[in-house]
């Protein structure tokens, strides 16, 4: 299929702020990523559910998804390599080491001695505890059901597990997994960009008819300045071997507002095509996003990047 050129995509970018980095291990080489707090309950929801704000990792199986009391951090890691597991380290601010590892893992095995199992349940959903030679501390749960994939291993927490053990069960209480939709019966995601100058890829979540949940992730590469995208997108569909324009509504605007890229992190966003175009009929489209890399005033580079898809 060609890949050409062309013009872009977005709606409504996620209200976000990042968390704090801590030095932790790395994991198969990977880079460690500041994660970004998705503030999705509002000061009411937050007030009811004892304050904090909901994190996200998102990746190729979904989006990580919790909650932190105050008082907490996160720091987030990518798959990398042949490795698919990706997550995020938590842990209490005013630590020194140690932390909790929650992450997508497509295997988990244990093995050994000494080990003892319970299953309890969190926010609703079954999960599986592990602890090796009576510890103190949970050594692994591993989360069933609506969250299975999920697993939280402890690192070094021997020194602070007791004395935070009631938030450690309350952030496991908010433990979320939301799936990535790809490859549905009504639709097919084939093919993501990446731009490997800038160290910034295009990931899907979500792809339908009527719209789609997408992020950013930058790690790396040599940007010589920051990254902005806007709220502008554009939506193709390939006729025979070109790429055409989807038709959409007449005197359609959208808002001039600059979104940041920040390095080492992660940028989620929702698109909503079906206010433009309406639902898609059959067929097999792509949906571009361009990103600046704003070096100072009056010099700036334009990049394109795309999700390719098929609407069945």
């Amino acid at each position: 299929m060609k890949k050409g050129l062309a013009a872009v995509l977005l709606l409504a970018a996620a209200g976000l702020t990042a968390c704090s980095s801590r030095g932790v291990s790395e994991n198969d080489g990977a880079k460690v990523s500041v994660l970004e707090a998705e503030k999705q309950n509002s000061r009411e929801e937050d007030k009811e559910s004892g304050g904090g704000e909901v994190f996200a990792m998102p990746g190729a199986a979904g989006s990580i998804q919790i909650q932190l009391p105050q008082g907490w951090q996160c720091t987030g890691f990518p798959a990398v390599g042949d490795d698919t597991s990706y997550g995020m380290y938590i842990y209490p601010k005013d630590t020194d080491s140690g932390y909790l590892n929650l992450s997508y893992t497509e295997g988990f095995g244990v093995c050994g001695t000494g080990l003892k199992e319970e299953t309890r349940t969190f926010g609703g959903t079954d999960a599986v505890i592990g602890i090796y030679d009576n510890h103190s501390y949970w050594d692994y749960v591993v989360f069933q059901e609506d969250n299975k994939g999920l697993v939280m291993t402890a690192d070094s927490v021997e020194d602070w597990w007791t004395e935070y053990e009631d938030e450690i069960i309350q952030i496991l209480e908010t433990v979320k997994f939301v799936p990535a939709q790809n490859g549905s019966a009504d639709h097919q995601i084939y093919d993501n960009t990446e731009i490997n100058s800038l160290g910034l890829k295009l990931y899907s979540q979500r792809i339908d008819e009527k719209g789609a949940r997408l992020y950013f992730y930058q790690s790396g590469g040599n940007a010589e300045g920051e990254l902005f995208y806007g709220e502008d997108f554009s939506l193709e569909v390939l006729d025979k071997d070109t790429w055409r324009a989807v038709p959409g509504k007449a005197d359609t605007a959208f808002h001039d507002i600059a979104y940041k890229i920040p390095r080492d992190q992660a940028a989620e966003f929702e698109v909503n095509w079906d206010l433009i175009y309406g639902q898609l009929s059959p067929g097999e489209y792509r949906l571009g996003k361009t990103v600046n890399n704003f070096i100072e005033t009056g010099n700036y580079k334009t990049y394109t990047l795309y999700v390719y898809f098929v609407i069945l």
